[in-house]
């Protein structure tokens, strides 16, 4: 077969010879060969041959786990640590060369080598190649007309924070990133606002990760604001923040106080790679408050005393004798506070087959005493690329995570409200060695001794956490996709707690008490888009987005508590008394049956380019939610921007210093619906109210309203309009860019308590 194989190319190059007014064996100029009389081989009848190399960067530096694949093939390898590679490929093969921030080569082999190939890669234009999330699909950052903040997994990571949102601090411009409470972990929440509040309520943003909007309510229907500690920052591939509402008109309803999308971590071609990293550190309180020390606190008690014309305690009458002298803060605060992370992963694959796989740990203790956290994380992530038209992938986070929470608020029960205001003539512990607990005739105070407080209930909640989904992408005709999208969010939390008796000489502490809550939140999604990308006549790139929405939200919601144990021992909520003689017996619990919310969507974006300069982005999502009287559940959700490249216009593009300038615009309409609470147009009225009737009085049990109906109650909405300028100079080494905005919100929630004459307080 081979001998006839070369026959017919060998006539076809002599008659082609012939035409040409060329002798027969004639060569071919290099620049008139005909590429279609070509006599190479099909794969199948060519030789392997081997090809070593290195590829380094700009700076002679070897780069480690760079892709080689040889091209049309999945048959490939990655560089080593030093840069190097070796693999067999067939003769007049192209290799492929290509690694994240640094422009893909190609280098054609067209015989055995004579010795190892040098591959220089070069960096990309910072900010220009990028690919940012947008909601729904991707862009590159050049033909962004929104304003979009992006910060990468490198830098998320190397921040030892237990929270992924407290990485953006800094790092994103309009982003406020602030800690409810120094609770370890994030336990107390983590407060983001973009671009400031534009609500007298709730300004939280959507959080979406992978593609799943998180919900934005607990059972209650209060704002959640600590939805990402349980993610690993080390699963983190990038984190995009939706500013305006051009931008985040895409999510509707929901997007008023801006979107966080988060994109984890997935596998890419070639070798696996194993990542193995991790930290230890240690954390102290870095300020503590100038308070008083016992004799300072003496001498100003006996003056207010004098002043008011009362008396002075004689424990004061000399400040000097005083012997004790109680830092509070050093009492309650740890000496040193450790926070650790470890971590392992692995992905890799090929052209048809990618997986992503990691598992991590992360332990941090609370500068307060027994205050700490314990996270436990799994993710896999994985795509299949079936055949020419099919595609499957999956996203599965596993994370359980244990705590210990204090009460530092600021009211007579918080742990540091009590350091403040706890006399320093006050002992930690009796000589005996138990804790000391004040009294109002011995100390003039009653509140907890806060030692004490932070150490003696053995509490402990935990959360076990699933968010999976999986699709599935079928392409019929080139540029032209369906994707089905399902997933799930499970949520189940614990909190127990178990108060112990001090005896009943205990000014607080005489009843040992017990509490046990349960809340099960699972939340489900199903997507279907359709997306149309084509590029006409080398000049008009056209991007269709069309889909639908559907999420569910359910809560239950079940607690109970008990007090009068006989023993410290048995510390189960069902290890308590019916009833006990010796102390005051109290049973209660509260349960909710399962709340359901539900949120039903269709949306649609285009993307218009025109030669690369001139951008044009038009969005709409028509929203509806269960929360709403019927006739006022829907919305309409407009967004739509304007850009414009001057970088690539004639007049600017011969200048090598600027290598983009692009300016943009954008308006839309987006909702806020966490201020109207959930089913908020019924009124409400609670039972258990006693009121006295009649002479004697007698007091009997009845009901009052506690909420006003309103079925006109709609969500606030919020009216953004945006313009800016990106401007990037020296091949975008120096980048900056500039955002004018303005933010309207015509109708602000706002709860209107019923008046006292109905009988409600």
């Amino acid at each position: 077969m081979k001998q006839n194989l070369y026959r017919t190319v060998l006539l076809r190059r002599t008659v082609a010879l012939l035409a040409c007014g060329l002798p027969i064996g004639a060569a071919w100029p290099a620049t008139a060969a005909p590429r279609f009389f070509s006599p190479s081989l099909p794969p199948s009848l060519v030789a392997n041959v081997p090809v070593t190399g290195r590829v380094v960067g700009a700076d002679g530096t070897g780069i480690p786990g760079v892709t080689v694949l040889v091209r049309g093939t999945s048959t490939g390898t990655s560089t080593a640590a030093d840069g190097s590679f070796s693999l067999s490929v067939p003769e007049g093969s192209t290799l492929l060369f290509s690694y994240v921030g640094y422009v893909s080569q190609s280098i054609p082999v067209a015989s055995a080598t004579a010795g190892p190939l040098s591959i220089t890669l070069r960096e990309t234009a910072q900010g220009l190649d990028e690919v940012v999330v947008v909601g729904y699909g991707t862009q590159e950052r050049a033909d962004v007309t929104g304003s979009i903040a992006s910060v990468s997994g490198r830098d998320i990571a190397s921040q030892p924070v237990a929270d992924p949102t407290q990485a953006l601090q800094g790092r994103a411009a309009g982003v406020t990133v602030t800690q409810n409470s120094g609770a370890p972990g994030g336990a107390g929440g983590t407060s983001v606002r973009i671009r400031g509040i534009s609500s007298a309520g709730n300004n939280s943003p959507l959080y979406v990760v992978d593609g799943f909007p998180l919900p934005t309510s607990d059972s209650n229907g209060n704002a959640v604001e600590n939805q990402l500690n349980s993610i690993n920052p080390n699963d983190i591939e990038s984190i995009d923040v939706l500013k305006d509402a051009s931008a985040t008109a895409i999510y509707g309803v929901r997007a008023a106080n801006g979107v966080v999308i988060i994109t984890t971590k997935r596998g890419k071609a070639g070798t696996t790679n194993i990542s193995v990293d991790g930290y230890r550190g240690f954390q102290q309180v870095w300020r503590k408050l100038d308070l008083l020390n016992s004799q300072q606190y003496a001498v100003i008690n006996n003056e207010s005393l004098l002043a008011a014309g009362q008396p002075i305690n004689p424990k004061y009458a000399d400040p000097s004798s005083l012997a004790v002298n109680t830092d509070w803060q050093k009492a309650v605060f740890r000496p040193t506070a450790v926070i650790q992370s470890y971590n392992i992963s692995a992905s890799g694959g090929s052209e048809k087959s990618r997986y992503a796989l990691s598992a991590g740990y992360f332990q941090q203790d609370g500068t307060l005493n027994g205050s700490t956290f314990k996270r436990f994380t799994i993710r896999a992530n994985g795509d299949i690329q079936l055949n020419k038209y099919v595609k499957v992938g999956n996203s599965l986070a596993i994370s359980h995570q244990e705590d210990r929470q204090l009460n530092t608020g600021n009211d007579e029960f918080g742990v540091l409200n009590n350091v403040i205001q706890l006399p320093p003539t006050v002992p930690v512990y009796n000589p005996d060695g138990t804790y000391y607990e004040p009294t109002a005739t011995a100390d003039n105070f009653v509140e907890p001794n806060p030692v004490l407080q932070s150490l003696i209930t053995n509490a402990k909640f935990s959360r076990n956490r699933i968010i999976g989904s999986f699709f599935g992408e079928v392409e019929p005709l080139k540029g032209l996709r369906f994707r089905t999208n399902v997933g799930v969010d499970l949520i189940f939390d614990n909190n127990n707690g178990f108060t112990p008796s001090l005896g009943p000489n205990s000014p607080r502490y005489s009843v040992a008490g017990a509490y046990s809550s349960s809340n099960y939140n699972p939340t489900y999604l199903i997507e279907n888009t359709l997306t149309y990308d084509h590029t006409f006549a080398d000049k008009h790139h056209l991007t269709v987005l069309g889909g639908q929405s559907a999420q569910q939200f359910q809560y239950t919601y079940l607690s109970a508590n008990r007090s009068g144990y006989l023993s410290n021992s048995l510390q189960n909520i069902n290890a308590g008394p019916a009833a006990n003689p010796a102390y005051p017996v109290t049973n209660g619990g509260i349960g909710v049956d399962p709340i359901t919310d539900r949120l039903a969507s269709y949306f649609g974006r285009v993307n218009y380019e025109f030669a690369g300069k001139y951008l044009l982005t038009a969005t709409a999502r028509y929203d509806g939610t269960s929360q709403f009287a019927p006739g006022y559940q829907f919305g309409f959700f407009p967004g739509g921007s304007l850009g414009w490249r001057l970088s690539e216009e004639s007049f600017i593009k011969n200048i090598s210093t600027i290598s983009n300038l692009k300016l943009r615009g954008g308006y839309g309409k987006v909702g806020n619906p966490l201020n109207a609470g959930r089913f908020a147009y019924l009124a409400t009225i609670n039972t258990g109210i006693s009121y006295p009737f009649g002479s004697p009085a007698t007091v009997l049990q009845g009901a009052a309203p506690t909420r006003g109906g309103n079925e006109l109650l709609r969500w606030e909405n919020n009216y953004q309009a945006n313009v800016g300028v990106d401007v990037g100079l020296f091949a975008n080494r120096i980048e900056l860019s500039v955002d004018i905005y303005t933010r309207r919100s015509p109708n602000l929630i706002s709860n209107v308590p019923p008046t006292l004459v109905t009988g409600t307080y």
